[in-house]
This record gives C-alpha cells, structure tokens and sequence, in this order.
C-alpha cells in the first residue's frame, strides 16, 4: 500500500544493487514540519568507500526537503564508530540519546 510516508531508495550500477536507504516521514507533536528518520541505510561489504552511501544520503535528503522536512534523523548503534565519523561527516549532528526496552512475549 502506498502511504506517501515511506521511500526506499536503490543504488545500483549496470549489474547488482549496491546499497539502499529506507525513510519514513512522520509528524511528531513537538515539531512543526514532518521529519524524515532513515530507517535502514545498507551498502554491500565490497561496493563501501566508493561513494554509495552519501549519493544514497544525498537522495534522501533531498526526498525529505521535497516532501516538506525541516530535518532528517537517525540512529546508530553505539558500537559503530565509523559510521559515527560517517554521519559527522555529513553534517549530522548526535544531539539525544536513545532508551529501550524489550518486552517480553
């Protein structure tokens, strides 16, 4: 069902998909505009460092503006280091610290 809210993005060359970046777009009530969270941002082991990841990035960033964000956030898992420095790079800046729980079935 298409919702409007949801896009996936391909990066593919003449042969195989290299990486792909999911968003969704949602209002939150303490936000005047929607946001757009990346949901899933996935390049194949050996197609990373060439560049895929932040052609993927710049797509999306370009789908939240079109479609009426005033900011795009992620998560990242404190263990990734690397992507951290990614993201830095980027412009994105880490600004809260998420909580969980897991419920139990």
């Amino acid at each position: 069902m298409e919702t409007g809210s949801d896009a996936t993005f391909i990066g593919v060359d003449d042969v195989q998909a290299l990486g792909l970046i999911a968003l969704h777009r949602c209002r939150m009530i303490q936000y005047r505009a929607p946001v757009a969270r990346i949901t899933a941002l996935v390049v194949d082991q050996w197609a990373r460092r060439r560049g895929i990841g932040r052609l993927l990035i710049d797509h999306a960033l370009r789908w939240a503006d079109e479609s009426g964000c005033d900011f795009v956030e992620l998560t990242s898992a404190l263990n990734r280091p690397e992507a951290h420095a990614f993201y830095r790079e980027l412009g994105f800046e880490a600004n809260s610290l998420r909580f969980r729980k897991v419920l139990a079935s």
